[in-house]
């Protein structure tokens, strides 16, 4: 199955990092925040469905595992699945 990160950092830091502890190989495709378009950062949907399109997967077979407000209303407002990772108290 494939499997996507989408994040509003940027995609050159998201892939920087999963080159340096090699799980680049693991990532089917890196959608980061818009450049010079910070109104479609979460919890706009647009990169959510982006990163759908790019797994050729319909995004409500997909999955968003997310730690923020925005990641759960962007899930919500793309059609995909979502849960919730309380990653601080």
């Amino acid at each position: 199955m494939p499997t996507a990160i989408v994040s509003n950092n940027s995609e050159g830091a998201i892939t920087a990092y999963l080159t340096a502890h090699g799980l680049r190989s693991h990532v089917h495709a890196v959608i980061g925040r818009p450049h010079a378009h910070p109104a479609r950062m979460k919890p706009d949907p647009a990169l959510i469905r982006q990163a759908a399109a790019a797994s050729t997967t319909d995004v409500g077979r997909c999955v968003l595992v997310g730690d923020s407000l925005s990641d759960i209303e962007g899930a919500h407002a793309a059609g995909a699945r979502v849960i919730g990772y309380a990653n601080r108290p």
